[in-house]
């Protein structure tokens, strides 16, 4: 799949008009499970009146540049400690989780509690195979799914971020701060993760 940005650099020489970015799976195991990237789009939307949101260009321009990755699975998670004080995840779907406990400890792991920004939100990440690429200066921004609505809110928020993929080729990782660690943590197969 070719996803087409434009970016800001002078409308002369080679470097003008769109980039091609390109993007491919590091692993072929579960490669249905990883949806293609989409374009974030308002082709739903009521665009009959000419002052209508949906027909704005800077509403246009932004979604022109914004595309979603899904999230792979149905996760319901908790925080917790054991007996020794460390953190660890509870995967409160049990038996009836979609992710066999042994293929989630190897994508899913809290980082080291010396790395948290503050001392009582722990991070987590889930690793994914994602990985995005260009042959020209291309910076892709990875924030939270912004445009989405849930009806019940991540108890925290993501880690955004920004680097070239053109030199900087890398596999993505969602990272999540966990502010109230009280609630549950419901990631949901298909909803936007970032």
């Amino acid at each position: 799949m070719d996803i087409r940005i434009t970016h800001a650099l002078p409308e002369e020489g080679p470097r003008s008009g769109p980039v091609r970015v390109g993007w491919f799976l590091t692993e072929e195991r579960g490669g249905v499970i990883y949806e293609a990237p989409v374009r974030v789009r308002s082709v739903d939307t009521r665009k009959k009146h000419a002052k209508s949101a949906a027909r704005c260009p800077a509403i246009l321009n932004l979604e022109s540049r914004l595309f979603e990755v899904k999230c792979p699975f149905d996760l319901r998670l908790g925080f917790a400690r054991d007996k020794e004080g460390k953190p660890v995840l509870r995967n409160l779907l049990g038996a009836n989780s979609p992710v066999r406990a042994r293929k989630l400890a190897t994508v899913l792991h809290v980082t080291d509690e010396r790395e948290w920004r503050y001392p009582d939100r722990p991070t987590i990440q889930l690793s994914l195979p994602y990985v995005f690429v260009a042959d020209e200066p291309v910076y892709m921004a990875q924030v939270a799914p912004f445009m989405h609505y849930r009806a019940e809110p991540w108890p925290g928020t993501i880690f955004g971020g920004r680097y070239p993929i053109d030199v900087w080729p890398r596999p993505l990782m969602w990272a999540f701060e966990w502010h109230d660690v009280e609630k549950e943590l419901r990631l949901s197969r298909g909803e936007p993760l970032f």
